[in-house]
């Protein structure tokens, strides 16, 4: 349990670190119950300073449906419930697009007023009724990341006389918390209707409640904190890119080179190639070892995917070459060997053969190109000195 919560904390923070924007947001005539437990959870959850509070009435939607903002928390609780109302009718295509395309969504009203409430994503429904109002509120499922962590959860069963108002229904749900009360009143529903519960949309994720303020809930601190690990949990505000990466040729001869190839982070994004720390989408590599190569890209957003690739590097012979005699003249010959390698061939003359024998009738430099078994090569020169015949003229003694 402890691994698994220092992972999580890991991945939290990371993501809280990350440029993407979490907005908080409800009626500018102040918080729901009259309770700053909204602001303290989502302190707990992003820190102190790394999100954005804002009104229903004031938030600048144009800003608001970006892909640079991850998380939007919308809190309609007690008499809040209209003004959220209304600021759902007039957004909710652009907020179901923007769910569609990443965005991560909290849609959450304990009302003290009104009626039902259509939050939209393919008919999903909260349904208001006046009280008593259940409790407690029970996990569901024991292992949803949010009663793991990171912040510590004392019990999966937290509790009050308002814990919350209504219940969720609708098509794809996934219930993460429900209500264990016996039915309110004939008609309403008992155990098993969903005070929480999460829903996908396309490549974004929402969660649904009819939860009260926490500051409502028992035991504390834990209530706090699992609010706050809704936040983190539904805040996983990097979708992490698909890297590719691919050496061009896949396998070298020590001493020769291959391009390596990152794709993935889409426009814009970033490429650092490890061992080296080389950066750019594509680079050249010359390792005199086998390696594996780690591509790290990154979006524009700040999200980072990682692919490795192995370069293969066959290593080249060492070519040894003696000739014998190294000096000769015009008609003799003089025999070149070579060793080292599996095959040779010599030039000029493209001789094929370890040990060749040559007649130049001039002073000639060879070159001997010997292959392994694997396809890489070494190359050496020789000279052989070729010495004219002397010239005998008549009558000399």
């Amino acid at each position: 349990m402890k691994k698994i919560l220092l992972l999580l904390t890991l991945i939290v923070g990371s993501y809280s670190l990350k440029s993407q924007v979490k907005y908080y947001i409800t009626d500018m005539a102040g918080q729901p119950w009259g309770s700053n437990s909204n602001i303290t959870d989502m302190n707990t959850a992003f820190g102190v300073g790394n999100w954005i509070q804002s009104t229903c009435q004031g938030v600048n939607v144009n800003a608001l449906f970006q892909p640079s903002v991850c998380l939007l928390y919308i809190d309609g609780g007690s008499m809040n419930a209209t003004a959220m109302n209304n600021f759902i009718i007039a957004n909710l295509t652009a907020m179901q697009n923007w769910v569609f395309a990443g965005g991560k969504l909290f849609l959450n009203v304990a009302a003290n007023t009104g009626a039902n409430m259509n939050f939209g994503f393919g008919g999903v429904t909260y349904n208001y009724a006046t009280g008593p109002y259940s409790q407690p509120g029970a996990a569901d499922n024991n292992a949803h990341p949010i009663f793991i962590g990171p912040a510590p959860i004392a019990t999966f069963t937290h509790s009050d006389n308002y814990y919350d108002h209504g219940y969720i229904t609708g098509a794809g749900v996934s219930g993460i918390i429900n209500n264990t009360y016996t039915p309110w009143i004939s008609g309403t529903p008992g155990a098993g209707y969903h005070i929480l519960c999460s829903k996908a949309w396309g490549s974004g994720m929402c969660l649904f409640g009819s939860m009260t303020n926490t500051s409502f809930h028992s035991p504390a601190p834990s209530a706090g904190n699992l609010r706050a690990n809704m936040l983190s949990w539904l805040a996983n505000c990097c979708p992490i890119p698909t890297i590719t990466a691919v050496a061009n040729p896949t396998a070298i001869c020590s001493g020769f080179s291959s391009t390596l190839t990152g794709g993935g982070a889409g426009i814009g994004g970033t490429y650092t190639w490890n061992p080296g720390a080389i950066t750019g989408s594509i680079v050249v590599v010359s390792p005199s070892v086998t390696t594996i190569f780690t591509v790290s890209g990154t979006t524009t957003l700040g999200c980072t995917g990682t692919k490795t690739v192995q370069l293969i590097v066959n290593p080249s012979p060492t070519v040894n070459v003696i000739v014998s005699p190294t000096a000769i003249c015009v008609g003799q010959s003089a025999t070149i060997t070579a060793s080292g390698a599996i095959t040779y061939t010599l030039n000029p003359g493209n001789l094929v053969g370890p040990s060749i024998v040559v007649s130049p009738t001039a002073t000639t430099i060879y070159t001997v190109v010997g292959t392994n078994s694997v396809g890489c090569i070494d190359t050496k020169t020789v000279s052989l000195i070729v010495n004219p015949l002397p010239i005998v003229l008549p009558g000399s003694n």
